[in-house]
């Protein structure tokens, strides 16, 4: 029998279709949850995240991309021709070819940083002696944590990926560290016009480190791929940092204008810090005191499963050259003053610049009187403070990075 009527070809044709593209769109759904769930794996194995506190931020696009990369690539896989000598272990070395340098007269570094040229009388008759800094800050070489994690960075990130950024509470001379690192270290990087020195790290040098992953930093953090980056965080003694603190507050808010650094009140009670970490509405923490600052910080930086170094602040007065070579080292980077011709440049002026919040900040012949000098490491404090400073300091902490109570 013969059959008449509209054809129902066409409608047999459009519901082919239609389960094509809904086929499609399973596919594509399927496809993002399993990239989902393979970047949450990755996080928890590779990124530290019970440490991840407040504020908590969805996971930043920029790393999306950057996790994926990392789960598609081959260990170790870099096209770099000259890959197999950057990753030598020679590079975790702090200075192969004198690990346990002396702190030079600050006089000599003075010159060495001006090209040769003394310091003014007046200069030199304020700096401490060579005995008094070592009695500080030791005599042996600079104290660099991280480098046995310098391998796995290597191993992990490409050649042509890898960025080197410093992170810092306030006042511990991440502008400086930047300076520096921007200065006497290259990296290939196929992006980065800086030789993939990083202004600081891409979720915000003065944050905390549960923030990786979870915030873009408004300046030198978009677009940078954050599981990419080394940091180097930079400490400073505590004692003098309190100092510093009452200078340059920064972010960081308790009422400490009568007394500084005010860390008990007259009642012999500690006096709370609220820090407004910079890039969220949520981003107020709360502190005991500026104590619990410096141990709460630290301590999750040094806690971390992921690859970083964290130096001292005083090192980078002493011994700038050793610790930007080991930090330069630590990526595969090339150290500029290792080349034929070339010498370590240093930074004599204030890293920080001298306007704004920075105004008043200390270059470095400023800086070596300041920061050298016993009495001044803990001018303002009174009995409480101090008995409060080595109550609730965390002695391991200060062990770790070898600083001693006044």
């Amino acid at each position: 029998i013969k059959r008449t009527g509209p054809s129902i070809e066409p409608q047999h044709e459009n519901m082919a279709q239609s389960d094509r593209l809904l086929c499609f769109l399973l596919g594509i759904t399927a496809i993002a949850v399993l990239k989902v769930l393979l970047h949450d794996a990755h996080v928890l194995e590779h990124h530290d995240v019970q440490h991840v506190g407040r504020p908590f931020l969805p996971i930043v696009e920029e790393d999306v991309e950057s996790v994926l990369k990392f789960i598609t690539m081959k260990d170790g896989l870099d096209k770099d021709a000259n890959e197999g000598k950057r990753d030598t272990g020679a590079h975790d070395s702090i200075d192969a070819a004198n690990p346990q340098s002396p702190i030079l007269p600050l006089d000599k570094i003075i010159s060495r940083a001006s090209g040769g040229k003394k310091a003014e009388k007046s200069v030199l008759d304020r700096l401490p002696s060579v005995e008094e800094v070592a009695a500080l800050y030791g005599t042996n070489g600079p104290v660099i944590h991280g480098t046995e994690t310098c391998a796995a960075f290597r191993r992990d990130v490409p050649l042509r990926r890898r960025i080197v950024a410093p992170a810092g509470m306030f006042n511990t001379g991440t502008n400086l560290m930047s300076s520096l690192l921007r200065s006497n270290c290259v990296l290939p990087h196929e992006k980065n016009p800086q030789g993939g020195m990083n202004w600081h790290v891409p979720w915000g040098k003065h944050n905390p480190v549960s923030w990786r992953f979870h915030n873009v930093a408004h300046a030198a953090g978009k677009g940078v791929a954050q599981g990419d980056v080394l940091p180097v965080v930079t400490i400073k003694d505590p004692y003098s940092w309190f100092g510093s603190m009452c200078r340059h507050s920064y972010a960081a808010n308790w009422p400490h204008q009568k007394k500084c650094p005010s860390l008990v009140n007259g009642g012999g009670n500690a006096v709370p810090v609220k820090v407004r970490f910079s890039g969220n509405a949520n981003g107020t923490v709360a502190y005991e005191s500026l104590a619990d600052v410096w141990n709460t910080w630290y301590n999750n930086y040094k806690n971390v499963k992921f690859p970083r170094l964290i130096v001292r602040f005083e090192d980078l007065l002493y011994r700038p050259e050793e610790v930007i070579r080991a930090s330069c080292r630590c990526a595969g980077g090339d150290f500029l003053p290792d080349k034929k011709g070339k010498t370590f440049q240093y930074v004599t002026s204030s890293a920080k610049g001298a306007t704004g919040a920075h105004s008043g900040a200390s270059g470095l012949e400023s800086a070596l009187i300041m920061y050298s000098n016993s009495t001044k490491r803990t001018l303002g404090f009174d009995k409480a403070d101090m008995t409060h400073a080595r109550n609730k300091l965390d002695h391991d902490l200060m062990k770790y990075f070898h600083y001693t109570e006044p």
